[in-house]
């Protein structure tokens, strides 16, 4: 079939799927009628490992990621998976979901305990769990927008991710794992 241009009209006939240039067709021109629809998506896996002795927040090392939204309407989509061994029984390990230097899934302040996203809490030297979140953010901004998890721990000794503390080289046990967060921009 021959390409035709309607000169009254503007109208092209006669393309087939794939027949444009690359480029011609830019997010500008799809931005409208895509609600709903999953516009790009990032994912970030952590294989090494990373220990924290702080009570206070810090970034996990590879469990970072940077998106540009292509609307101020989109909502981004974040979801995280941390696995993590404690230092002791009983041991708290805390994770926040971060936007920029802003915690953007916390609970309510009261008293002294402390606010966060989710913890673990391990029940030995040997245990590894993984702690899981998911939050759809409204960053309202088309500027790059760095996600990340923040970790601390309840008490001096330290704590790991993607092993156990005991971390024994043994075949049948303490065996190291993964962790990943994955970003999806959501068009408005």
């Amino acid at each position: 079939m021959a390409i035709t241009l309607n000169g009254g009209t503007g109208v092209i006939t006669g393309v087939a799927v794939g027949g444009l240039p690359d480029g011609i067709v830019d997010a500008d021109m799809i931005a409208s009628g895509v609600a709903g629809k999953v516009l790009q998506v990032l994912n970030a896996v952590k294989t090494d490992t990373s220990s924290i002795n702080s009570t206070t927040y810090a970034d996990i090392s590879g469990l970072s990621l940077t998106i540009t939204p292509s609307a101020t309407t989109s909502k981004i989509l974040f979801t995280m998976n941390v696995s993590a061994g404690g230092a002791a029984d009983a041991n708290h390990i805390h994770f926040n979901m971060v936007r920029g230097s802003t915690n953007i899934l916390v609970g309510d302040t009261a008293g002294s305990r402390s606010c966060s996203t989710t913890f673990v809490n391990t029940q030995g030297a040997g245990q590894q769990i993984t702690a899981t979140a998911t939050y759809l953010d409204s960053p309202n901004t088309t500027s790059a927008t760095t996600y990340k998890i923040q970790w601390k721990n309840n008490g001096s000794a330290a704590n790991y991710v993607n092993r156990s503390t005991r971390d024994n080289n043994a075949s049948d046990h303490d065996g190291r794992i993964t962790s990943q967060i994955t970003l999806m921009e959501i068009g408005a």
